[in-house]
Order: structure tokens, then sequence, then C-alpha cells
């Protein structure tokens, strides 16, 4: 059964904690106007929907979704690693991943897949011995096996809070919710550990490899001008040395 643009305004609205009456005084429309779009009596112009979704900061896809609901085209291309416009942006994210070296630097898709990285990243990520592409199944790999992040409560518990923090503003995938579900069990299981941390103000991700200790911060990027429904959801992480330790390791890369 598809869902019709009245059911996806009407939750939309109420997923942003908005009256009826608030949102048409935002909008600078009458209430009675947006009503009867969420009954169906009143259909949304293409400018409309739009206003409307755009304010709600409503993902993408979904204002895909409403448009053809409501009987228009979609706005949104989905041409990922395929369209030559979308180059320029391809080209951005090499040039970040590259400039990033001696530090790791990785991209991921919504459901923290890893769909790139530089080298010093593979390079890390080969240490886990993990046959897979995802970080949150990293994560529950190193618990089970490796064993390689010395403060793993921390981590994990961190990447939770990121993930619901994702789920507040954008909807999450099932494969994700379900992959949140599986790290916040594994880590109800997990007795924190004091951290050794030169730095208590950031969280950091501590490394044990090889008998020497790596410490790491992030710094996220992404492309939000970018109008593409797969690019413009990449998150870039940029990882950097939380402590001199780390940095020396890698300033004896270069």
């Amino acid at each position: 059964m598809k869902t019709s643009f009245a059911q996806l305004l009407r939750q939309w609205r109420q997923a942003r904690r908005y009256s009826q009456l608030q949102l048409a005084l935002e909008l600078n429309i009458s209430s009675r106007h947006l009503c009867f779009m969420e009954t169906g009596r009143a259909q949304a112009s293409r400018e409309m929907l739009l206003k409307i979704a755009r304010f709600l900061l409503v993902p993408k896809a979904e204002i895909n979704q409403a448009l053809l609901a409501a009987g228009y085209a979609p706005l949104y291309t989905d041409q990922a690693n395929t369209a030559a416009s979308l180059k320029p942006a391809l080209t951005a994210i090499e040039m970040m991943l590259n400039k990033h070296l001696p530090y790791p630097a990785l991209v991921f898709n919504p459901d923290w897949d890893v769909v790139n990285a530089n080298s010093a990243a593979l390079s890390l990520l080969q240490a886990f011995n993990y046959q897979g592409s995802n970080f949150i199944e990293l994560l529950l790999h190193d618990q089970r096996h490796s064993q390689l992040i010395s403060n793993w409560a921390e981590t994990a518990a961190h990447t939770v809070q990121r993930i619901h923090q994702e789920s507040l503003v954008n909807p999450v995938s099932v494969r994700l919710k379900q992959l949140e579900h599986d790290l916040a069990g594994a880590l109800a299981t997990k007795k924190p550990l004091p951290t050794k941390s030169e730095n208590p103000v950031i969280i950091s991700t501590q490394l044990q490899l090889n008998n020497q200790a790596l410490s790491f911060f992030s710094v996220l990027a992404q492309l939000g001008s970018v109008q593409d429904l797969t690019i413009s959801e990449y998150k870039i992480e940029l990882m950097f040395p939380a402590d001199q330790t780390t940095a020396a390791f890698y300033q004896a890369e270069l």
C-alpha cells in the first residue's frame, strides 16, 4: 500500500514536534489549508510541498517519495559514481582522503559501510582481520575476536550515541537499527574499564597494535550542497592523533 502525501506530511510534522497551527505560522499559510493537505482534501502544489519538506528537514529520498505520491516528478537523482556531473564531488572526496595522509580517513554511507578509505585507514582496518566493510560490525568483531580497541566500551557507547543522534534528524534503515541494537546489547555485557588518555576532554578511540598504543579523534564532513541521493549522505571521517605518541608514529611514516 502506497503512502500518500497527506500521510507523509502528518508524519513529518509530528516527527518534528510541530502542531498544525505552529507549522502553518512558520510557513505563513493558514492552518485550515495545512489541515486540508494533511487530510487529503487539498492538493499541495509542487512548490508548497518542497517548502514544507525543506522547512521540516526531510531527507532527500523522502522528498522524492512525497513528490511521487503527490503526482510530481522526483527532484533528486541517484547516480553515485556514474554521472559526469558528480565528478567534482567525487574528486573532492579523493582529495580529502589523500591530503589527510599520513593520518587515516574513511567515507561511510548512512549504514556505516566503508565506501572509500585512504591507505592509512586501510592499513588500520586490515589489522583487525575483519573481512567485511561495516564499521559497527567491525566493533562487534573486535569485541569478540581481535580486541585491539583498548577502550572498546567507551568507543561503542559513543558510536551508539551518534547513531541515536542521527535517527533524531533522519530516519535510519532497518539494518542500521539492528546493528545499533546488537552493539548496545554487546555494550550491556561489557564492564567499562578506566581509560588512559592524555586529554580527557576529547573522546578518543584507543588502539593497541603490535605493542604500539595509538589514539584518535575524528572530524566529520558531508557534501551538503550535492543533490545526489547517495553522495549527499556520505560521511567523511578524518582521524587525527589524540596524543603526541600517535602523532609521532604517523610522522615517522612520512
